[in-house]
């Protein structure tokens, strides 16, 4: 009896470890897969355009014959316009230019018709990307 309790158990425990496994072979580990780089956060490149309104007051001495020392009033006026510009990102650095018009009579205090009318703006453009920030400094002639 001992011998067939014996062989019961062992014939038992060789059978559970046969079935305890997977008869094929252990799959090879895979290597993690880093992430793929982000891209920038902002690329500034490309066209732009928009309009504007502008709200006008000020001196001016294109009407004082270039007395120096003399200018004239230029009464409070509104005007609207439009612009259209051109950004080139490389890296970090961003360069570009810019065309406006802006449209509307600006009256000369004390000069019966005389205005100031419509005006174009020529602006060129050198800045640095901080990501979704972008600080420029402009340079340009009207």
């Amino acid at each position: 009896m001992k011998k067939l309790l014996s062989t019961t158990a062992l014939a038992l425990g060789l059978a559970s470890q046969a079935l305890a496994g997977n008869p094929a072979p252990a799959p090879a580990p895979t290597m993690p897969v880093a992430p793929p780089v982000a891209a920038a956060a902002s690329d500034w490149s490309g066209f732009y355009a928009g309009g504007l309104v502008s709200f006008d007051s000020g001196t001016v001495s294109a009407f004082t014959n270039d007395i120096p020392g003399i200018s004239r009033t230029l009464e409070s006026n509104t005007a609207f316009g439009g612009f259209v510009g051109y950004n080139r990102q490389v890296n970090n650095l961003v360069f570009g230019g810019e065309l406006a018009y802006t449209t509307g009579n600006i009256p000369v205090t004390g000069l019966l018709s005389s205005f100031v009318t419509d005006r174009v703006d020529a602006k060129g453009r050198l800045g640095y990307s901080f990501g979704s920030a972008f600080v420029y400094g402009v340079v340009g002639y009207s």
